[in-house]
């Protein structure tokens, strides 16, 4: 690449000259030489190198010490160590570059080569490539330097500019010439070095300005830009590369003198002129007369003799398995084809003689035998259903239930019916009780005051268990300890009955006094699958302080003033239980429609009670019929009337309480507690719920 080769170069007059018109200088040829960047980055490499301060460490680094090596057998390395005692230094390694104030590894010395030799024509290439490189606009400004308001390029000024001595002087020439900006550039790039360097005399950096090259010796005007950061100052017998193109980067803007312009060609010479100054030196020939590659391909000369451009490409066919490919196989073999055919319809007629041979051992059957068969399979499974864990009852909860509530509410509004108000009996949505809990009623409470330490029965998962009272929470619940495992659970007040008695000769109650006699009795008795419900664990034989309770839960235990009204109608009937587990029971039922009403029957049925003992978990909770079912079993034929009586009333009340709308709490609790009063069971109360879905 080479500078735009014009044939004159205007030279800048500058104010107070004589002469108004500049006149054209010619171009030397020093400035049209090649440009090489790979040659002055090299060369500028070998020449910075000569400018470096030799360096080295003391000779005697490291070694200030008599350090000797243990040797082996110490448990320690071979490092020579520091002798002596009595401090932290004695024993440390020593001379070594792992070990702290040892040597350095391979030490540096004073006479290592610092600097670089390099051919004197390999030097003079490169000015002249790095002055060709001054001349080019582009490269100037790809460096950095602040040119928009310089006139031509190369700029040359006047001779007067050796004159000037100060240095308001040469800022003022800098402006008429439109270089003033890239001087203040360099002055404003003014910055304290990075690194130690600062330390080393090379405190400041700063960016770099024009080059000033003037052709007088002794000139004046080195001491008026010498004072101007970053402007440089040199004689154009003595150009410098590090000048010219500093950090090996082209395109210093530089600022010339007519007569150090016009002595260019007399110190580098020409392409076929040597130069004068440098002895046989002449500039080497540019390989190209025009750097312009693209438009030399692109001219018509060019391009009427090249070939034309190859558009067609090759493309290797891909290879192909014929295992996978049936295109590939029936090149190789043609007649797969038909074997593939013929092997698909000879399957197709085996598959037809197959099926027509199973269809002639089949019984073929009428279709009215068909329609029977699908008939009784609906009919099964429409049994299966309706039997099948309360489905039905759950679609008439989803559907139904709420259209008979709405109609029962309406009519309970306007009736007498008087239901206990003040005692919540735990009642639940019905929907609640018989889908998330299957067969988990409301059941009837029994006693008003639990205090801590009685032993009661808890319905727990449809069956009642034998347990003792740990805890009273609020809202009538209780943290109860089960017999049959050591997990507390909580249940309502609503949950829990009087136990049991046991039989009229067996009144004493079985208390183990430790913890280890009642675990083994309970152990014992859990094998055969007996454990009596008045064996309780005590921790200890200290007596139980009975406690005053302010809470709104059941007061202390306190023996009655009547014994009767606690245990019974007829108090010398049997035999009055223990302070220990007295209970308060209520006289009668809290069911309004009980079959048993009158005092004299029930008493003989809590007479009847006592007598037989524990109930199963098929007994319901209320007092006044629990016994009564174990003498029924005696009788069939007036339990089955009773029992008729029962259901028909149960009936009844559904149809009462189902007839205007939604219930309310309280008949939904009293329908619960009539059902297991009544001993009716899952499947009537399931068909009565048909029953009265099917009326209109």
């Amino acid at each position: 690449m080479a500078a735009a080769a014009r044939p004159l170069v205007s030279v800048k007059a500058l104010e107070g000259d004589m002469a108004t018109d500049s006149v054209g200088v010619q171009m030397p040829e020093v400035l049209r030489a090649p440009i090489r960047p790979d040659v002055v980055t090299f060369t500028h490499r070998l020449l910075s190198c000569n400018r470096r301060q030799p360096y080295a460490v003391s000779r005697r680094a490291g070694h200030q010490t008599s350090a000797e090596s243990w040797g082996t057998g110490r448990a320690v390395s071979r490092i020579p160590r520091v002798p002596g005692g009595g401090t932290h230094r004695a024993g440390q390694g020593a001379f070594g570059n792992m070990c702290r104030g040892g040597r350095m590894f391979a030490p540096t010395k004073i006479w290592r080569r610092w600097h670089r030799r390099v051919n004197i024509r390999l030097r003079r290439i490169a000015v002249a490539s790095a002055l060709a490189a001054t001349a080019v606009p582009s490269l100037v400004l790809a460096r950095g330097h602040r040119i928009e308001g310089v006139p031509e390029f190369p700029m040359v000024v006047s001779d007067s500019i050796e004159s000037i001595e100060k240095t308001a002087q040469s800022i003022k020439v800098l402006k008429q010439i439109g270089a003033y900006a890239d001087a203040e550039k360099a002055k404003d790039s003014v910055a304290i070095r990075p690194g130690k360097g600062k330390m080393r005399n090379r405190r400041y950096i700063n960016r770099k300005g024009p080059l000033i090259v003037y052709g007088t010796e002794g000139s004046k005007v080195v001491k008026a830009f010498r004072n101007l950061p970053g402007v440089d100052v040199s004689n154009v017998e003595r150009l410098n590369l590090l000048d010219l193109a500093p950090g090996g980067h082209l395109g210093r803007f530089v600022i010339w003198t007519e007569c150090a312009f016009k002595k260019l060609d007399e110190v580098y010479g020409g392409f076929d002129t040597p130069s004068v100054k440098k002895k046989g030196f002449v500039l080497p020939r540019p390989k190209m007369a025009n750097a312009d590659l693209s438009r030399l391909i692109n001219s018509d000369e060019v391009q009427s003799v090249v070939k034309p451009i190859n558009k067609e490409v090759k493309r290797r066919e891909a290879r192909r398995n014929p295992l996978k490919n049936v295109a590939a196989v029936l090149k190789l073999n043609p007649y797969f084809g038909t074997a593939r055919k013929m092997a698909a319809l000879a399957e197709a007629a085996r598959i037809k003689a197959k099926n027509e041979k199973l269809d002639s051992k089949r019984t073929k059957l009428s279709p009215e035998e068909a329609s029977k068969i699908k008939a009784a399979g609906k009919a099964w499974y429409k049994t299966m259903i309706s039997d099948s864990d309360y489905t039905e009852f759950d679609n008439f909860s989803k559907s139904g239930i709420m259209k008979l509530k709405n109609r029962a509410q309406e009519i309970f509004r306007d009736s007498d019916l008087v239901f206990p108000s003040g005692r919540k009996h735990g009642a639940r949505n019905v929907q609640m009780d018989y889908g998330v809990r299957a067969n988990r009623p409301t059941v009837v409470q029994t006693r008003c005051r639990w205090i801590i330490g009685d032993v009661t029965e808890v319905l727990d998962h449809n069956t009642w268990k034998l347990g003792k009272i740990a805890r009273m929470l609020s809202n009538n619940y209780f943290v109860i300890r089960l017999a049959d495992c050591i997990q507390l659970k909580e249940f309502h007040i609503s949950s829990l009955r009087v136990p049991a008695p046991a039989a009229p000769h067996s009144r004493q109650l079985s208390v183990a006094d430790k913890k280890s006699e009642a675990m083994n009795l309970k152990t014992k008795l859990a094998r055969r699958g007996q454990v009596p419900y008045d064996a309780v664990p005590r921790r200890s034989n200290k007596k139980r302080k009975a406690r005053e309770d302010t809470s709104v839960h059941p007061r202390k235990r306190t023996q009655p003033e009547n014994a009767t009204r606690a245990c019974g109608l007829d108090g010398s009937s049997f035999q009055y239980r223990p302070p220990q587990f007295i209970r308060e029971e209520t006289d009668e039922c809290s069911v309004a429609s009980c079959s048993i009403n009158d005092s004299e029957n029930f008493a003989n049925a809590r007479e009847r009670r006592r007598s037989v003992g524990f109930p199963d978990d098929a007994m319901s909770a209320c007092p006044c019929t629990s016994g009564m079912d174990a003498d029924a079993a005696a009788d069939d034929e007036p339990a089955i009337g009773v029992h008729e009586l029962e259901l028909e009333a149960y009936q009844l009340t559904m149809r009462a309480l189902y007839a205007s709308g939604p219930l309310t709490w309280e008949q939904e609790s009293l329908l619960t507690n009539l059902r297991l009063s009544l001993n009716i069971s899952n499947d009537q109360h399931l068909r009565q719920l048909r029953h009265l879905l099917s009326s209109p």
